[in-house]
């Protein structure tokens, strides 16, 4: 598996979110606290929503 066919999902945004991006996988902020930054544009507020990002990666779009 590449780093670019691996997805990351996580909760503190500088040392998950923008470390995995670094290390050149994808990744998803999960910000249950609403916290942001809201200008994140691979953000969910819950897990509830990961299946949505999940099929928009795969299917592309």
């Amino acid at each position: 598996m590449t780093p670019a066919e691996v997805l990351h999902v996580g909760d503190l945004y500088d040392l998950g979110v923008l470390a995995a991006r670094a290390a050149g996988l994808h990744a998803l902020h999960l910000d249950r606290q609403d916290g942001g930054p809201h200008d994140e544009p691979c953000r969910i507020t819950t897990l509830r929503d990961l299946g949505r990002v999940v099929q928009s990666l795969t299917s592309g779009a």
